[in-house]
């Protein structure tokens, strides 16, 4: 079965210093599953909102701009 394209505005953020993730992953979800997505890299580990909460406020605070 082949998973639904996800059409809702939405915004990746990734940690580029994650061991335990492919760095080409967020590419692939976007390219695959959510076309309109934006994939922001930041260069911190597996936990994005402990390690870059100002990046996390501000992506929802874009979110919130964007989609009002």
């Amino acid at each position: 079965m082949e998973a639904p394209v996800i059409s809702v505005p939405t915004i990746i953020l990734w940690g580029q210093r994650d061991p335990a993730l492919v760095r080409s992953a967020p590419d692939t979800i976007r390219d695959h599953y959510c076309p309109a997505a934006e994939v922001r890299r930041l260069q911190v580990t597996h936990w994005v909102p402990e390690e870059a909460p100002d990046d996390v406020a501000q992506a929802i605070r874009d979110m919130h701009e964007r989609t009002r």
